[in-house]
C-alpha cells in the first residue's frame, strides 16, 4: 500500500475510533469505567508504539 493511501486509512480509521468514544463517554453512565478503559487504551498505544520504537 503506498503511503499516502496509508495515511488517509490512518485518518479514517481515527476518525471512526473517536467518533465511537465519543458516543460512548455520552451514553456511559459509571464514569470510572470510562476513565479505566481510555486509560487502558492509551497504555496499550503507548506500550505498542514503544515496541515498534516510535515512542518517548
Amino acid at each position: 500500500m503506498p503511503r499516502s493511501e496509508a495515511v488517509v486509512l490512518a485518518s479514517m480509521l481515527g476518525f471512526i475510533i473517536y467518533l465511537v468514544l465519543l458516543l460512548w463517554s455520552f451514553a456511559e453512565r459509571r464514569l470510572w469505567r470510562l476513565g479505566y478503559v481510555l486509560a487502558f487504551l492509551a497504555g496499550s498505544g503507548f506500550g505498542f508504539a514503544s515496541l515498534l520504537g516510535l515512542g518517548g
